[in-house]
């Protein structure tokens, strides 16, 4: 089944919800994060990314950070800027990006279900960037981020969205990159009749938000350990779409150096290893399993045979570069801790892709993963490479805060 409960919902006063709201932790640069504070003085940005309350380039200790990140989620409480409902509820959350709409359902899902497996995950964390986010945690004592769950589309759940779509919302307002956001909050009745409608699904499954989802795994355990465990820490807070709504985004890679190679050689090898063809631009085509952009022109990688025994995750074209290519040719074999190569999600275009390689790095324009490969891969227990998925619309920061302290 698929436990979501209410939650009473810390949120930003409407009339300066456009300026209170962000982007999430991990997707800005710190020049993006600057920026945006500088044209929104009170965003959440500074709780959920504290450094940007100090001057750049500052020294400060990670215990002073965390302590910032709490003084101002409590200051924007104190200030009148966000409000805490009364009563505990679920809320739908609607975005809409250009042509595509997707709605889903804010709630608290189960830490005991993601522990035991039913709500599903497809990729690993990093050590490191796991314990940020359990510091964050008991630092603010909230959760401040939204993890983004799915689940195969039901037809039941679907019509009862579509019903509270045409009531009045909560908030309906659009931020600084012209997506749309629209909040509903339902009664207490109308929470319950979808409770029980999603507790007919046999398994959730994460889309992004794998350390956010994890660190609330491992924040409960560690209140368990100190004797400390609250009710609310058994739950993390979660908006859950369904499938048939994701939009999916490549994930694409750019490496700064070529290693030993000059860009003549390592062409040559790879035209050993893959049929290459010189092209007129980066959008990779059916039959191919990337595009690389090498010394200043674009090229189609076509597909090569997997062994039939391959996983699914291994036949990804992300799984089938790395091993291929990025790993014997570059001689990068750690992805996650290299710093030589960066990934560059598929919404900011080709442009910065080929920037970010410059004359003397190498760029991969992938292929967008299909949500049902996502899902298979995560059904059969397999993990996917490292930044394998880049979703849009993002999940905005600031919009629900889940207090852990009742």
């Amino acid at each position: 089944m698929a436990s979501i409960l209410p939650f009473a919902a810390i949120r930003p006063r409407p009339d300066v919800a456009a300026d209170i709201v962000s982007p999430p932790y991990d997707v800005v640069s710190d020049q993006e994060m600057r920026a945006l504070v500088a044209r929104h003085p009170k965003s959440f940005m500074r709780v959920i990314r504290p450094e940007v309350n100090f001057p750049p380039g500052a020294e400060v200790e990670p215990e002073e950070l965390r302590q910032q990140a709490r003084a101002n989620l409590l200051g924007l409480q104190s200030e009148g800027l966000l409000l805490r409902d009364d009563q505990p509820t679920l809320y739908l959350y609607r975005q809409t990006m250009g042509q595509h709409r997707q709605i889903g359902v804010v709630a608290a899902a189960s830490i005991d279900e993601y522990d035991n497996g039913l709500i599903k995950r497809h990729e690993h964390t990093r050590s490191q960037a796991l314990q940020d986010r359990v510091e964050h945690i008991e630092a603010t004592r909230a959760n401040t981020g939204l993890v983004f769950l799915t689940y195969r589309a039901d037809a039941e759940i679907d019509r009862e969205l579509a019903r509270h779509q045409a009531t009045e919302p909560l908030y309906n307002f659009v931020d600084d990159n012209g997506v749309g956001h629209t909040v509903w909050r339902l009664s207490v009745d109308d929470a319950s009749a979808l409770q029980s409608l999603f507790a007919k699904l046999p398994q959730l499954y994460i889309a992004d938000g794998h350390h956010r989802s994890a660190a609330g795994s491992e924040v409960r355990r560690r209140a368990l350990a100190a004797g400390r465990e609250l009710p609310a820490h058994r739950r993390f807070l979660a908006a859950l779409f369904a499938d048939h709504q994701l939009n999916i985004m490549a994930y694409n890679r750019v490496v700064t150096d070529l290693g030993q190679h000059s860009a003549q050689a390592l062409l040559a090898a790879i035209r050993l290893r893959f049929p290459v063809s010189e092209v007129s631009n980066g959008q990779p085509q059916a039959g191919e399993l990337c595009r690389m952009w090498l010394a200043g022109k674009w090229y189609g990688l076509g597909q090569v045979e997997t062994p039939q025994a391959a996983s699914l995750a291994a036949r990804l074209p992300a799984a089938v570069l790395q091993s291929e290519l990025i790993g014997p040719l570059l001689g990068i074999e750690d992805v996650r801790a290299d710093p030589r190569i960066s990934f560059v999600g598929g919404i900011r275009g080709l442009p910065e892709l080929t920037e970010a390689a410059g004359a003397q790095g190498v760029a991969f324009s992938m292929p967008p993963v299909e949500i049902e490969q996502m899902l298979e891969i995560a059904d059969a227990g397999e993990v996917m490479p490292p930044k394998s998925t880049w979703f849009e619309p993002k999940l905005l920061s600031g919009l629900f805060v889940r207090s852990l302290e009742s």
